[in-house]
């Protein structure tokens, strides 16, 4: 639960600002501390990544989506939106 209560510490540590574009974007080593997503369901169109996110969403105690987007937009969702939407202390389960 640490790491939990500074995620947005470590969020932030992660990116880089360019000013021309306006934009954040990963940094090459971001992931040199540890890891920055734990689980993840990837694939191609047409592979079942649906279906396997409905299935699992049946059985675990998670909100469920199906959502196509590069890892920076991933990594946002799951640090920056999350606390936003389930509350600060909430687990990613």
């Amino acid at each position: 639960l640490e790491y939990m209560a500074h995620r947005g510490e470590y969020y932030d540590s992660w990116l880089s600002f360019n000013g021309t574009s306006g934009k954040y974007s990963l940094l090459p080593d971001a992931d040199a501390n540890g890891v920055i997503l734990d689980f993840a369901i990837v694939g191609w169109p047409k592979c079942g990544t649906t279906s396997l996110i409905a299935n699992l969403g049946a059985i675990a105690p998670i909100p469920v989506s199906d959502v196509c987007a590069p890892l920076s937009q991933q990594v946002y969702y799951s640090y920056i939106n999350w606390p936003k939407l389930y509350g600060a202390n909430k687990i990613f389960r």
